[in-house]
């Protein structure tokens, strides 16, 4: 409409369909990191002195500004956003990788606080339905910053209203909006199921009425263990946290994470974690004295001896509670009636920082996998995979995995399923250069500061020479790039 000097839009419609969004904190900080340079963060001073110098400016010049900043008005006849619908689940764990590290500012370090304080203790939010009314607007005459400002208030409002979705869906009170949801659906299915069968034939009905009572059950019955198995989640959660033991917290959350297919795998998982808390916890006793001397001296000594006092209470108490987590979540997915189990279908492609992406190994993701499964070492930090082999073939089977810093020989850990560190020398301890002897590698390293003579021992002499190989190619690149890093 050039003559009145103003833009029309007849109609104007977006459809969003239902999502759902499943985040966590570190997640949230390491995407901000990422767009943080795009845009720059003025001074609080001059941001203050701005906003003096604005009010002290007369009603004229603002007048002005205001008029001049304005955009053309646009008329909407028809404006319309659809209602929006998210199943929102929330974590307040997971690490950040911040790369662009700012200055403390006082909207960060509310932040931090809330988090680290409130959020802590409402703790996690799980599958809870978030729904916003639609947005309309007929016959308005508006610019697009008024439109703006509209849409953001009514969405705001809108979330205002739904905020007791996210209070009832705390784990930490057992998520009573699941137990509702999960039950109206199994009633929903109780009626739906059968009136649907009734349409086809009395065969279809009868079939119907089985499907309907098979979903309210299982509906039911693990909607009760979702819950209980939230409130005894968020329990084992504080008390991994009031052992003082960051291995212990960081083994449990990746237990906690294993979902078998089966039910007795289930069990299985649970069983480990009860006796993995006992065992921790008695030795925690002994060994929390003898590596806090061994960090911080004396200090560190009476320190161990509280943590490991304080473990041989909480340990087994948390394992006793992950078990029965553990035991509620396998109710849970094994009483949902017509739900499929996701698994991964292959372990995760390894990936050499120094060569890129490369077709898919399996051989490669297992000894990648058992180097991010090594118990209490967190080798993955500093070295890289180069190859492995089993060289035993009993229960509890010895693995030798060779990195581009050392040489280790694991075993299969029976309960946790992780990989004891048995035997591990770096390269640049390595004296002489590795023999084969029959079915042993032998090599003299230096080990707790003395000269100590090695043993790798395999199953034959074939697969003997084999890790003899990939060791002396390992050995030669480390030297390699050492030499080179010496050069320049």
């Amino acid at each position: 409409m050039p003559e009145y000097g103003a833009d029309t839009i007849k109609y104007f419609k977006v459809l969003v369909q239902e999502a759902s969004l499943k985040v966590d904190n570190g997640f949230i900080l390491s995407v901000l990191d990422v767009f943080s340079h795009l845009q720059e963060e003025q001074d609080e001073v001059l941001s203050l002195r701005a906003d003096l110098n604005y009010i002290q400016s007369s009603l004229k010049e603002t007048s002005k500004t205001i008029s001049s900043s304005t955009a053309n008005p646009i008329f909407f006849e028809f404006f319309h956003l659809s209602p929006l619908k998210f199943i929102v689940s929330l974590s307040l764990s997971g690490e950040p990788h911040i790369t662009n590290e700012k200055p403390s500012s006082f909207q960060r370090d509310l932040g931090r606080v809330l988090l680290e304080s409130i959020g802590s203790t409402l703790t996690e939010v799980t599958e809870v339905e978030l729904k916003l009314g639609y947005f309309e607007r007929r016959n308005a005459l508006l610019t697009t910053a008024q439109l703006t400002s509209e849409v953001q208030a009514h969405y705001i409002s809108q979330g205002i209203k739904q905020a007791y979705v996210f209070i009832l869906g705390l784990d930490v009170l057992g998520n009573p909006y699941g137990l509702y949801r999960d039950v109206k659906e199994g009633i929903s299915d109780l009626f739906y199921e059968p009136y649907l069968g009734l349409i086809q034939g009395p065969g279809e009905f009868a079939e119907g009425l089985a499907k309907g009572v098979q979903s309210l059950l299982g509906h039911t019955i693990g909607g009760v263990a979702e819950a209980f198995g939230g409130v005894s989640g968020t329990l084992g959660k504080a008390l991994s946290v009031l052992s003082f033991d960051e291995d212990f917290q960081r083994n449990r959350e990746r237990r906690m994470r294993r979902h078998p297919d089966s039910f007795p795998f289930q069990l299985l998982n649970a069983g480990q974690g009860f006796v993995m808390g006992i065992v921790l916890g008695l030795s925690g006793v002994v060994t929390s004295p003898i590596h806090g001397a061994h960090e911080e001296g004396i200090k560190g000594f009476f320190k161990g001896i509280g943590k490991g006092l304080m473990g041989l209470i909480v340990k087994p108490l948390g394992g006793t509670i992950d078990a029965i987590t553990l035991v509620l979540e396998g109710v849970e997915r094994a009483a949902e009636a017509g739900e499929q189990v996701v698994g991964r279908l292959r372990i995760p492609r390894f990936i050499n920082p120094k060569q890129g992406l490369t077709p898919y190994s399996p051989y490669r993701a297992v000894g990648n996998s058992i180097l991010h499964n090594i118990r209490r070492k967190e080798i993955y930090n500093t070295d890289i995979y180069y190859a492995h082999a089993t060289v035993s073939s009993d229960s509890t089977p010895d693995v030798v995995l060779i990195t581009t810093r050392r040489v280790l020989v694991l075993e299969k850990c029976r309960w946790s399923g992780g990989w004891d560190l048995e035997q591990g020398d770096r390269f640049k301890t390595i004296l002489t250069l590795p023999k084969k002897d029959g079915n042993k590698i032998i090599f003299t390293a230096v080990h707790e500061g003395k000269q100590k003579k090695r043993e790798i021992v395999c199953q034959n002499a074939e697969l003997c020479q084999w890790v003899l190989v990939r060791l002396e190619e390992a050995l030669r690149k480390f030297q390699e790039e050492k030499n080179r890093i010496v050069t320049i």
